[in-house]
């Protein structure tokens, strides 16, 4: 790792605390929401037709954890850990 060479003997956790940075997950769940949530869920987007049809209001609103969207069925795993399904999962 390169945190090595900065920081010996520290671990990348240790390292990433004393630099007070987050880790690279974390940095790319946060690029990957605001990407879906500006340019993805806006509705004047070039992006916004790939979202699935909205479920209607008056059930959503009766519902404990209601989804805006209609959950995207899929055959296989690649398409089902894509961005616009993995999106719709995580963000809405």
């Amino acid at each position: 790792m390169y945190f090595s060479a900065i920081f010996p003997g520290d671990n990348y956790t240790a390292a990433l605390t004393i630099v007070g940075i987050d880790t690279l997950g974390s940095r790319r769940e946060t690029l990957t929401r605001r990407f879906f949530t500006r340019h993805v869920l806006d509705e004047k987007s070039c992006l916004h037709y790939l979202l699935p049809p909205k479920r209607d209001e008056n059930i959503t609103a009766r519902l404990r954890k209601s989804r805006t969207f209609e959950t995207c069925r899929s055959k296989t795993n690649r398409f089902y850990n894509s961005f616009i399904p993995y999106s719709i999962r995580s963000f809405q």
